[in-house]
């Protein structure tokens, strides 16, 4: 059982606070304090979207299985070194979608369409025959888009009047693919060539470590830029 649930990566479920942060950006653009009108439909949201992260976490776990194998910290998942029952896997990845989506729906359909878009993200980052995480420069904005999901539900608990302007889901973009640029360029640099790097992900293969933090850079002043927008 312990395996299962590490493979939930529960730990990670405080990487969630994006959903707080596009609540506080709602609060501070609409100057409604009132919290005790919306606090419940933060909490809901917010186990909503861990679950949701959870389930997402099983199929990547278990898809890229395979190719794991070839990294020097990942080789040692779960789902390598331990026998799982693939069986179990759709039932734990099936629970944490229906308790995701449950919870979401509870609050109302804004959140539940967020937090649907949140987990088709997910689809199509990890399944074949889109698998964005094969497909290089995509894999990298793919993965970020996920925190743009997680700031739009934050955002939609506090007001459903309006929307975040495209200037911050921008900035918010743009930073979490600074992120993950400088996280593919730490990962690369644990492999000895690119083609023990492409072993383990194919987009690895047109990626190196310059461009890797040149793409950081780029990503970094498009963010900024971004930023200063949304607040003139």
């Amino acid at each position: 059982m312990s395996n299962y649930l590490k493979i939930a990566r529960i730990n990670n479920w405080t990487k969630q606070f994006l959903v707080l942060i596009g609540a506080a950006f709602a609060i501070y653009v609409t100057k409604d304090y009132e919290w005790r009108g919306y606090v419940w439909r933060i909490v809901f949201a917010v186990l909503a979207v861990c679950f949701i992260a959870s389930a997402n976490y099983v199929i990547n776990e278990w898809l890229d299985a395979p190719t794991d194998r070839y990294h020097p910290k990942k080789k040692n998942r779960p789902c390598i070194v331990a026998r799982l029952n693939p069986h179990f896997i759709s039932i734990e990845y099936a629970v944490f979608c229906v308790l995701g989506l449950s919870l979401a729906a509870a609050v109302d359909f804004y959140i539940f369409a967020s937090v649907m878009i949140l987990l088709w993200l997910g689809i199509f980052y990890n399944v074949k025959p889109i698998r964005t995480k094969d497909i290089v420069f995509i894999d990298i904005l793919c993965e970020a888009a996920n925190n743009i999901a997680r700031f739009v539900v934050g955002w939609l608990c506090v007001t459903t009047k309006s929307f975040p302007h495209v200037s911050i889901l921008l900035a918010c973009w743009f930073a979490c693919a600074f992120l993950l640029s400088l996280k593919r360029f730490r990962e690369i640099k644990l492999f000895a060539s690119k083609l023990d790097a492409s072993l383990y992900r194919k987009s690895f293969k047109y990626y190196s470590r310059w461009g890797l933090l040149t793409l950081a850079i780029l990503f970094l002043l498009a963010g900024a830029g971004c930023a200063v927008w949304f607040f003139v």
